[in-house]
C-alpha cells in the first residue's frame, strides 16, 4: 500500500460526504481534544460548508462508551469521528452502524486483537505512508478537502500546525518531510504560509528578551519565564537592543548574523547551568513557520498556534480550538488568547513547583519518572508532561508522569517519547499490555503518547510492570 490507495481512498471518502450533502443529511463532526483533533474539525467543518452542507462539532477527550451512546441517540445520519488513536472500527460499528467514517493517521484496527480491518470502507488511515513522521489526522482531512476542490489548499496551513502538533518536524533543520512538505509547499505557493531557518523562539512581535523569557518549547530552565535573567544574557551579547528610534529591537529584526550570535549566547547559558546531558545547537535552530496571520496574536508562529490549541484542549474548550481554526479572528479568538493566558500561567506555577521539589523527579537514564501529585492538576497532566518531554535537556528521554484523578479514586499517568529518545514509538501498546490485567483503562494510546488510569491500589504491580517491559523493550530494540 502507499499513495496510489490513499488518494483512491480519499476519493471514496470525498464520495460518501457530497452525497450526505446533497441529500441534505444531518452531519456530525467529532474529534479529540488534541490540537491535531481540533484542526481537524476546523478543515472538515470549511470542507462541508464549502460543499454547501451543515455540520456540527463536538471535541472529547476520548471515546467512552457513555459518549458513543450519547451519539447513536443523537438522530444524525452520518458521523466523522477523527484522531481517537486508541479506537477500534469495531467499536464503533457496534454503537453506529454504518453511519461513521474514521479518519486517524495512526493504524485503525478492526478489534481489541488488533487484526487488520475487515470492510475498511469506513475508515481512513495513512496507507503506507510513514504514519509518525509524514502525515497527521489534520492533514489526512486536509488531502480529503482538496479531493473536493482546490479551492480547499488555503486549508493547507492547518494541516502544518497538525503536523507540528504531532511533532512530525523530523527533518533537516527541524522541516517536515513527506506529505507534510509537499502540503507545506503548497501553502507557501499560495502565500499562507512562509519558511525560513532562524531561532526556534515564539513571539516574534516582541522585545527580544521578552520573546525568549517568554518561549514555551523549548523550555530553557534559567530563561524562560525569567525576564531578568533573559535581558542580561541578550545584554552582554553586545546585540543592539533598541533601534534608532527607541524602540525595542524584536526577533524579526536580528540579521542571520546577529541570530547566531544570540543562538551561541543561549547555548552557553545552558551549557553553564545545565546539571544533566547537555543540547546541540540544533535544537534551538531550525525551519520556522510563519502563517499569514496577525503578528499581535498568538497565530503568527505555528509552533505557538498549536501551544494556543493545545491550551484549549486542556480547559476543555474545544470549541473555542476549532472555531479559531475555522477562522474566526473576532470573540472566539480573543477568548482562546485569554485561555492560553491563563494556561500559561498555570503551567509556570506547576513546572516552577517540580523543578523546585527535585525528589519528584526519578531519573533511570534514558527513562524520567515524575511524580506529580499535589503539583498537577489530572486537567494539566498531558501539558506538564509534554512541556517537560520539550526541555533541551530531557528531551532525549521516555517520561511518565502521574498525579491523582480529581475524586482520589485512581492514578492518572501520562507517557510521551521525547524526539531524541531511542525508545521505539510503541507507547499505546506499552501502557495497554502494562495495565489491563490490573483494572486499569487507557484513555488514549498513540505512537508516541499515551494515558491510563490504574486503581490506587495496583500502583506497585504497575511500576514494576512498566519498568521491566521499558528494560526489556529498550533490550530487545
Amino acid at each position: 500500500m502507499g499513495k496510489k490507495n490513499l488518494y483512491d481512498r480519499l476519493a471514496q471518502f470525498n464520495e460518501r460526504i457530497e452525497s450526505a450533502v446533497e441529500n441534505e443529511n444531518n452531519i456530525a463532526l467529532v474529534s479529540s481534544l488534541n490540537a491535531d483533533g481540533m484542526c481537524a474539525s476546523g478543515i472538515a467543518s470549511v470542507y462541508i460548508f464549502r460543499l454547501g452542507g451543515k455540520c456540527s462539532v463536538r471535541t472529547v477527550s476520548e471515546l467512552t462508551p457513555e459518549t458513543l451512546a450519547e451519539l447513536e441517540s443523537s438522530g444524525y445520519d452520518l458521523f466523522l469521528i477523527m484522531d481517537f488513536g486508541n479506537t477500534t472500527a469495531s467499536k464503533l460499528r457496534n454503537s453506529l452502524g454504518t453511519k461513521w467514517l474514521l479518519i486517524d493517521h495512526e493504524s485503525i484496527v478492526d478489534g481489541g486483537e488488533e487484526n487488520p480491518l475487515k470492510d475498511q470502507n469506513d475508515s481512513l488511515t495513512s496507507y503506507g505512508v510513514d504514519a509518525e513522521r509524514e502525515i497527521s489526522s489534520g492533514g489526512l482531512v486536509y488531502l480529503l478537502a482538496l479531493e473536493a476542490s482546490n479551492k480547499n489548499k488555503d486549508l493547507s496551513k492547518l494541516a502544518v500546525v497538525s503536523a507540528l502538533a504531532e511533532k512530525q518536524d523530523v527533518g533537516e533543520k527541524k522541516s517536515l518531510v513527506g506529505l507534510n512538505s509537499e502540503i507545506a509547499k503548497s501553502s507557501v505557493s499560495i502565500g499562507a504560509l512562509s519558511v525560513k531557518s532562524g531561532l526556534l523562539l515564539a513571539g516574534e512581535t516582541m522585545p527580544i528578551h521578552e520573546a525568549i523569557a517568554g518561549n514555551l518549547s523549548p523550555y530553557i530552565d534559567g530563561l524562560t519565564w525569567n525576564y531578568e535573567n533573559s535581558y542580561s544574557l541578550v545584554k552582554k551579547t553586545g546585540l543592539q537592543m533598541r533601534n534608532l528610534n527607541g524602540q525595542w529591537r524584536r526577533l524579526t529584526d536580528l540579521d542571520h548574523e546577529e541570530q547566531g550570535i544570540l543562538a551561541e549566547a543561549i547555548i552557553k547559558f545552558i551549557v553553564t547551568n545545565a546539571s544533566s546531558t547537555l543540547p546541540v545547537a540544533d535544537d534551538l535552530t531550525g525551519s520556522v513557520y510563519s502563517l499569514r496571520e496577525d503578528p499581535q496574536t498568538s497565530l503568527r508562529d505555528a509552533r505557538q498556534y498549536v501551544e494556543l490549541l493545545n491550551a484549549c484542549g486542556s480547559s476543555n474548550k474545544g470549541g473555542i480550538g476549532v472555531g479559531i481554526c475555522m477562522g474566526d479572528r473576532n470573540a472566539i479568538l480573543e477568548e482562546g488568547e485569554r485561555i492560553f493566558s491563563a494556561y500559561k500561567t498555570s503551567l509556570q506555577q506547576i513546572i516552577s513547583r517540580i523543578f523546585s521539589e527535585k525528589w519528584r523527579f526519578n531519573d533511570y537514564g534514558e527513562c524520567l519518572f515524575v511524580v506529580g501529585e499535589g503539583a498537577v492538576h489530572e486537567t494539566m497532566i498531558n501539558p506538564v508532561c509534554s512541556f517537560l518531554v520539550g526541555c533541551l535537556t530531557l528531551n532525549n528521554k521516555l517520561l511518565l508522569v502521574r498525579t491523582i484523578t480529581r475524586d482520589n479514586s485512581r492514578y492518572k499517568f501520562s507517557m510521551i517519547r521525547g524526539f531524541r529518545s531511542k525508545f521505539p514509538p510503541i507507547l499505546g501498546d506499552l501502557l495497554k499490555s502494562c495495565s489491563e490485567s490490573i483494572g486499569s483503562v487507557v484513555t488514549s494510546g498513540r505512537l508516541n503518547s499515551a494515558t491510563c488510569e490504574i486503581p490506587l491500589t495496583n500502583l506497585d504491580e504497575f511500576m514494576v510492570s512498566i519498568r521491566s517491559r521499558i528494560r526489556y523493550t529498550r533490550f530487545e530494540g
